[in-house]
C-alpha cells in the first residue's frame, strides 16, 4: 500500500486550474507585449496549442476577464 502524504498530493482539480491560470496568464503577456496582435480563433488554437473545447472555455475566460475582444472581423485582439 502507497502511503501518500495528503500535504504533498495536489487534487487533479486544483492542478487543472492552476494550469489554466498558467495559460491564460500566457496568452495574456502576449497579448500585451505583441501590439497590434490578432488573431483567427484558429490561428489561436494552433498558437497557443488549446485543443477543442479547452479552447472555448479559455476564449470565454479571456473575453470575461477583459484581455481580449473579438472584433467586428471575427478576430481576437487586445482590449
Amino acid at each position: 500500500m502507497i502511503n501518500l502524504d495528503s500535504a504533498n498530493v495536489v487534487p487533479r482539480e486544483r492542478r487543472e486550474q492552476q494550469q489554466r491560470e498558467r495559460l491564460i496568464a500566457t496568452i495574456a503577456a502576449e497579448y500585451r507585449e505583441m501590439a497590434g496582435l490578432s488573431l483567427t480563433q484558429a490561428q489561436a488554437r494552433r498558437l497557443f496549442g488549446i485543443e477543442g473545447d479547452k479552447f472555448e472555455r479559455i476564449l470565454a475566460e479571456l473575453v470575461a476577464r477583459g484581455i481580449v475582444a473579438i472584433n467586428a472581423e471575427g478576430l481576437l485582439v487586445k482590449r
